[in-house]
């Protein structure tokens, strides 16, 4: 496996760097800003366990909605620091009054079910609570919306994870004592003296975390770098302190396994950055992204890359101040990827299920219908799209059918240049060259976890055809979800947050198209991860020896060729459709035309704009497909 060390160990070298910073108001419309619609709100806080050791860390949590029509609670615009938490276990929805003063400087862990979230915060704020944590009872986090009772509700309130939750519950119970901590960024006055960290939306990310390993293969001469992975993240200041110096380190792990082993250190990158002008606390998000040191290319290479699990390490540490107490425990964020066999996904992937990674959900605006998904760079062409996975959610506690609902995909080829070429994604650049549909059955039962659904690619451009990818070129993947007869929910990973890469510039995210409003929102949902889709694909190219015989004769002339090739076809029986695909020594597809009623014919293309070079003629019929070579020669 070719994995180059480019910088190894610099962290006594000073350089200076333009920082990159965003308002809260520019970062919500880069990453699409649909809060509402995917029940999560715009981050502004952090949320730690701090005690027992066996839970200490930053949580999934979602906050109050303080900007929109209905505005409740208090916002956090503060810090509360170690904060012990209480249970009630003979309330525990908080649906009833508490025993005064039974919350008294404390926060309420109380569960969701039952009753308004506004009424439960009331509650616990009447029993002398110094802020609400909610338990949900779903996948994930979901936004909460005041009710009857919030306009009176001034305390804080977030919504943890079932599992987390869970956790801290088993704990009181235990009688083991609990505390957290909830700050927003640049309002930390006591962050021992300063406190920067990375929350799920920060690291930067590979083009997937899985990828085929014959994307990364280079023996087809494709060597550039667009699955290097890099260093590098958008984080935060919570606290109040002004620094101009910050340390960034990356460190890459491997392990040829994707269930159970141990990783082995493989590379390691690392920078001091100067900044000629302090951070300040107005400077609450920056973005660094360790690429070049000196004009050197810098960053973990993927080419040639051996299959197996890998870790990426991201730190990130100020200088000269030093972390103390649990504040450290946010400047470091791993993730995992893969280099699998034919798994293509912009979520993690859970290998032991043979599934996508599905760790929270979005439930959008039933009104309005919507596409989403991943776009996936295809380096290496004649691949086949084979199959298509996705994670079916519910949002509500029983399990659920939707007998009859539509699970409809899609697989887009998008084409930049053809439209404004400035690497967003519009509607006018793609073109749909594969779906996948299935109606869920009374038998299609969806558990708390999801049900996982694996589909097969239909060829919509030539129907009964292999869908082959082309080289160079990018798919963007979606689902599609809302509308009037469709009210399954789709599985998210929280944590395959691609924020970063679009900041940074690295590879695309998972847009998001608004049909009903014909809109697109390249960074997909705010807050929203990566949908727990996957696309299967071929271990190998398509070629000659795959090709199934044609049930006739095909014959390809002058050869080689100067300016037209002729393609004489000769079939035993009549062909509803033929289609005739060009496509060069890689698997780019040149040109493809489409007959009807064939049973003999013949198929001229003018070559006038074609390098010298091999070529190949797909040709696909309704009983038998075939290839043939031909070479340009001028």
């Amino acid at each position: 496996m070719k994995l180059s060390l480019l910088l190894n160990k610099i962290n006594k070298n000073i350089f200076k760097m333009k920082k990159t910073t965003f308002s809260f108001l520019s970062l919500f419309l880069l990453v699409a800003g649909l809060s509402n619609l995917a029940n999560a709100q715009a981050r502004r806080s952090s949320f730690r366990v701090d005690a027992p050791a066996a839970l200490q860390g930053y949580k999934i949590t979602s906050e109050i909605d303080k900007t929109g029509a209905s505005p409740w609670g208090a916002a956090i615009d503060s810090k509360w620091e170690n904060v012990p938490v209480a249970y009630d276990q003979n309330n525990p929805n908080g649906c009833s009054p508490f025993a005064a003063g039974y919350f008294t400087g404390k926060f309420a862990l109380i569960y969701r079910g039952t009753c308004e979230f506004g009424a439960k915060a009331l509650a616990a704020q009447t029993a002398g609570a110094t802020g609400v944590i909610i338990v949900n009872n779903l996948l994930g986090v979901a936004g909460m919306g005041a009710g009857a009772n919030g306009a009176s509700v001034t305390i804080p309130v977030v919504m943890v994870t079932t599992d987390d939750g869970n956790a801290m519950r088993t704990e009181l119970l235990n009688n083991v004592p609990v505390s957290v901590s909830l700050t927003g960024w640049r309002y930390d006055s006591i962050a021992n003296p300063i406190d920067i960290g990375m929350m799920n939306d920060g690291p930067m990310h590979p083009l997937g975390k899985a990828i085929p390993v014959d994307q990364l293969s280079t023996q087809g001469g494709n060597t550039d770098d667009s699955f290097r992975v890099y260093a590098g993240a958008r984080f935060y200041n919570f606290s109040v302190v002004d620094f101009d110096t910050i340390n960034l380190q990356g460190r890459l792990n491997y392990k040829p396994t994707f269930v159970g082993g141990s990783f082995a250190p493989l590379d390691s990158n690392f920078i001091t950055y100067y900044f000629a002008t302090p951070i300040t606390t107005l400077d609450s998000l920056l973005f660094l992204k360790l690429d070049t040191i000196n004009n050197t290319l810098a960053g973990f290479d993927m080419n040639d890359a051996a299959t197996g699990t890998y870790e990426m390490e991201n730190t990130l540490l100020t200088i000269p101040f030093t972390e103390s107490g649990l504040a450290p425990l946010n400047n470091q964020w791993t993730y995992n990827y893969a280099v699998t066999d034919s798994i293509y996904s912009k979520c993690e992937y859970d290998f032991s299920k043979n599934m996508p990674v599905s760790n929270y959900y979005i439930n959008v605006n039933p009104a309005n219908t919507y596409k989403w998904g991943p776009v996936f760079y295809i380096r290496n062409g004649n691949f086949k799209a084979l199959k298509a996975q996705a994670v079916i959610m519910r949002d509500v506690i029983e399990d659920s059918v939707f007998t009859g609902e539509e699970i409809y995909i899609v697989l887009h080829k998008w084409d930049d240049a053809s439209g404004n070429g400035n690497g967003a994604l519009d509607i006018a650049e793609v073109e749909e060259v594969a779906d996948a549909t299935y109606a869920l059955t009374a038998n299609d039962v969806v558990p708390i976890a999801g049900l996982p659904i694996t589909l097969n690619f239909n060829n919509l451009l030539a129907p009964g055809s292999p869908i082959l990818l082309e080289a160079g070129a990018k798919y963007w993947m979606t689902i599609e979800l809302g509308g009037a007869n469709r009210t399954f929910s789709t599985g998210v990973d929280y944590y395959a947050d691609y924020t970063a890469n679009i900041v940074g510039n690295n590879g695309q995210g998972n847009p998001l198209y608004d049909i009903t409003n014909n809109a697109v929102y390249g960074g997909g949902f705010s807050n929203g991860g990566s949908p727990s889709l996957a696309l299967i694909m071929s271990k190998d190219p398509e070629g000659l020896n795959d090709i199934a015989q044609l049930d006739g004769k095909a014959t390809v002339y002058p050869n080689p060729v100067t300016d037209k090739v002729n393609v004489e076809l000769t079939l035993n029986k009549l062909s509803g459709k033929v289609s005739y695909e060009i496509v060069d020594i890689t698997g780019k597809s040149i040109a493809m035309v489409s007959k009807s009623n064939v049973k003999s014919d013949v198929f001229t293309y003018n070559t006038n704009k074609l390098s010298n070079g091999t070529y190949f003629v797909n040709i696909v019929t309704e009983s038998g497909k075939t290839q043939v070579k031909f070479v340009v020669a001028k």
